[in-house]
């Protein structure tokens, strides 16, 4: 952590310690800096806002504190204090803060959790199953992958996303266990969000194996997947455009368009989509073709066009057609 974020958080700090209902400018600045984009930061907040509004989770934090301490001052691993039950039972709280709260602290108490936290993984309600998933992304604890894993065939999106973002955290090290997820069509979509976040690119092989698949599929999860990759793709999206699966007539005008905007979306500042196009203009499926030479013809026309989004528009567009 750099020391202009350690004195960020060491000021919402300094203002969660004397903070009171009253004190409606230092709320409204909280606010505001809870739109932060590092973790540490909405942690602070969260936890300061959660004391003033929820008297009940002051004494548990202050616990959670000490914790710390002791374990840092010992170096060892300790049993899991009291006050982790008080945050389990609070998993799930759907309030922004309090969520944000409880999963903070059951990350700091760490590896003593962990197993509770499998537990809850199971349980009957989203909120308490899409807390666990988060807090034990963030103890990154390698005995929870199977399970998160096993999470991403959740019924509820807001639970597959936890599981998402949990994985994230572990990077490369989840990328086989996941892959294996892509041949269980519940689970398929979420495993191919977490592969390109991941942005492993041996992943990419398997990805366009299942793209090129008559499986069900979604071009637009894979395009995304492979822009996260980046350009380590592109090489492959290229190589997959010359497959002659693309060339059967059988296959849908979306599905032959689906490499073009996974293409696009690996990488789609303006030269680049110029190049991509152009590769496709001598391809031979003519309705790939005619795509690719109606987006050329207008990329290269309006070079007003660099912005990503208004390229990204006009390809979904044309490709639509």
């Amino acid at each position: 952590m750099d020391s202009e974020i350690a004195l960020k958080i060491e000021v919402i700090q300094r203002i969660g310690a004397s903070l009171h209902t009253e004190d409606t400018s230092a709320i409204y600045f909280l606010h505001r800096v809870f739109g932060h984009q590092v973790e540490e930061v909405k942690d602070a907040v969260a936890e300061a806002l959660v004391a003033l509004w929820h008297p009940e989770f002051k004494q548990a934090l202050r616990d959670v504190a000490v914790f710390v301490e002791e374990r840092e001052r010992h170096s060892e691993e300790m049993s899991a204090p009291p006050c982790a039950s008080f945050f389990l039972q609070a998993l799930g709280n759907s309030e922004t803060y309090i969520w944000r709260c409880v999963d903070c602290a059951l990350a700091k108490i760490g590896s003593p959790v962990v197993p509770d936290l499998l537990e809850a993984l199971m349980h009957g309600e989203d909120n308490v199953r899409r807390g666990a998933a988060s807090a034990l992304g963030r103890i990154g604890d390698p005995v929870a992958i199977p399970a998160l894993v096993s999470l991403l065939r959740d019924r509820k999106v807001w639970v597959r996303d936890c599981a998402v973002h949990a994985l994230t955290r572990y990077g490369s090290s989840v990328v086989p266990a996941v892959m294996e997820e892509l041949r269980d069509e519940r689970s398929r979509s979420a495993a191919i969000e977490t592969l390109g976040k991941i942005g492993d690119a041996s992943a990419v092989p398997v990805l366009l194996e299942y793209m090129q698949s008559p499986a069900p599929k979604r071009a637009g999860n894979y395009g995304m997947a492979f822009k996260e990759i980046g350009q380590e793709a592109r090489p492959h999206l290229l190589e997959a455009l010359r497959d002659p699966f693309l060339c059967l007539p059988d296959v849908e005008a979306t599905e032959k368009a689906a490499a073009l905007k996974a293409l696009e979306k690996a990488h789609y500042s303006l030269p680049t989509a110029v190049a991509f196009c152009r590769d496709l203009a001598t391809n031979p499926d003519t309705g790939l073709r005619q795509a690719a030479e109606s987006v050329l013809s207008c990329l290269e026309r309006d070079t007003t066009m660099p912005n990503p989004q208004s390229i990204r528009r006009f390809l979904g567009w044309k490709l639509r057609r």
